[in-house]
């Protein structure tokens, strides 16, 4: 199983959308309702605040996330895995590089999950990820 991830193109933008609704779209309607024009809008604009890069499984793209550089810790705005390639190790070996990265670098790798998001919850604390602030429909960990 060969696991690479690197920075996406412009013309993967509408393949990382649709995967950000598959897995997204459910708890945001619940939350705030589904609103398509705002969503897709403050899709775009995450391209252009956030480093965006594609996680492939034998150069095929499985996945996606966003990682936002900040003076005092990396912002980890999104991290999703197609469904069908979710708990086989590949979302606990690329979480792994990106915390040793950040490490390295002397930072802190800092991320939110949806309170209503429960299976992403326990993924993150069996990888030792802890709540250090609830905010309104959130958990922030790191």
């Amino acid at each position: 199983m060969m696991i690479q991830t690197r920075a996406s193109t412009p013309e993967e933008s509408s393949l990382i959308y649709d995967i950000y609704v598959d897995a997204m779209k459910a708890h945001i309607e619940r939350i705030w309702g589904w609103d398509e024009d705002w969503q897709k809008h403050d899709f775009a604009k995450s391209l252009t605040t956030s480093s965006t890069n594609v996680i492939q499984l034998n150069s095929a793209v499985i996945g996606y996330y966003q990682l936002e550089e900040t003076e005092s810790h990396d912002y980890l705005r999104m991290f999703i895995l197609d469904k069908k390639h979710r708990s086989k190790g590949i979302g606990s070996t690329v979480l792994r590089r990106l915390l040793e990265e950040s490490q390295t670098k002397h930072s802190t790798l800092k991320l939110r999950v949806f309170k209503i998001n429960s299976e992403a919850l326990r993924f993150y604390q069996r990888e030792g990820w802890h709540i250090v602030a609830i905010e309104d429909a959130f958990y922030l960990l790191e």
